[in-house]
C-alpha cells in the first residue's frame, strides 16, 4: 500500500489528532511534507550514486537503440500473445 500512496499509512494518525484542532492538522501536515520531501531527495541521491557507481556510459551512448528493439519486442509479444 505504501507504494501506491506513501500518505495512506499516515491517514490513522491525521485520524487521532483530530482532537488538537487546526493547529495540530497543521503541525501534521508540515511534519509529513518535511519527511516526505526529506525522503524523496534522500533516496533519489542515493539512487544517483549507485547508478554512477555502476558506470552506464554504454548505455547512453546506445539509449535509442536498447528503446527502439525493448518497444519492437513488447509490439512483437503483444501480436504473439493476443487472444
Amino acid at each position: 500500500m505504501l507504494t501506491f500512496s506513501p500518505c495512506e499509512a499516515f491517514l490513522p494518525i491525521y485520524v487521532s489528532g483530530i482532537r488538537f484542532g487546526w493547529g495540530g492538522f497543521a503541525l501534521l501536515t508540515l511534519i509529513l511534507s518535511t519527511a516526505a520531501v526529506a525522503g524523496m531527495l534522500v533516496f533519489t541521491w542515493l539512487a544517483l550514486i549507485g547508478i554512477r557507481g555502476i558506470g552506464l556510459g554504454w548505455f547512453e551512448r546506445y539509449e535509442s537503440l536498447v528503446m527502439g528493439s525493448l518497444l519492437l519486442l513488447v509490439g512483437v509479444m503483444v501480436l504473439v500473445f493476443e487472444k
